[in-house]
């Protein structure tokens, strides 16, 4: 855990001692009702320009995580942490980018690293002449294939943001639909309150009665799996974690 995590904390807990800020799906606790504002921090404006250059540019969004652990998902407002994590959905959909770059990268970076041994470059103590000869010669190689990759990389991101557009959309309006569907005293959203669902409805606890694996796992369901279950594809994978509802004023 990070020092930055670990003041927030702190902060928060001065405040409430019976609460504590969390964001992994397994350890997760209400947040206190206090809200203290980082977002102006330097940390949080490091955050969004990474994040946003990342949705921008970065065609692989993998390796970002916007629900566990992440001490950069409090800079985000659920909106904005549901926003990307559609974009990391969107991005299942679409399938990796640019295979045939990968596979042609792998191809000469196992051609270079051989011809490079071959002609006796070494690393010393002095001299990474070795690397280097690696390095400059995959350069090379890869140098005519890196516009038609910009250029692939560019559209990509563009179909990317319009499908995670759409699965926004998708998600907010089926929980809305089925709101109903779920307990009256489910929080959200789930990444601060997701814990061990304490009540099911009655039509899940009645569909689920002759599987033999449900009956065991039901005393300890969690609010995300019942949320999958009742949303399904339209609200998919991590995004039941920071979708949000307002109930309607009548």
């Amino acid at each position: 855990m990070s020092t930055f995590y670990k003041a927030v904390v702190f902060l928060l807990s001065a405040f409430s001692t019976s609460s504590v800020i969390a964001l992994s799906p397994d350890n997760v606790a209400p947040m206190p009702n206090v809200q203290i504002d980082i977002s102006n921090s330097e940390f949080c404006q490091k955050a969004r320009y990474a994040r946003d250059s990342a949705i921008s540019k970065e065609p692989d969004l993998t390796k970002i995580d916007a629900v566990t652990s992440e001490d950069a998902a409090l800079c985000f407002t659920p909106d904005e942490n549901l926003y990307f994590v559609a974009n990391q959905e969107a991005q299942d959909i679409l399938g990796p980018h640019a295979p045939w770059y990968l596979q042609i990268a792998s191809e000469f970076r196992e051609r270079v690293t051989e011809a490079c041994r071959i002609m006796g470059y070494q690393n010393d103590e002095i001299s990474r002449a070795y690397d280097h000869c690696i390095e400059n010669r995959f350069e090379e190689l890869m140098g005519p294939y890196e516009d038609k990759y910009r250029r692939e990389a560019g559209n990509y991101v563009v179909k990317r943001k319009q499908i995670a557009e759409s699965l926004v959309v998708r998600c907010d309006a089926a929980l809305s639909i089925k709101r109903g569907r779920l307990p009256k005293g489910m929080r959200f959203p789930l990444a601060y309150y997701n814990k061990r669902a304490a009540s099911l409805p009655n039509w899940f606890v009645e569909e689920k009665l002759d599987d033999p694996k449900w009956i065991k796992k039901m005393s300890q369901l969690k609010a995300n799996e019942l949320m999958n279950e009742v949303l399904g594809q339209d609200c998919p994978g991590n995004m039941v974690f920071w979708v949000t509802y307002n109930a309607p004023d009548y």
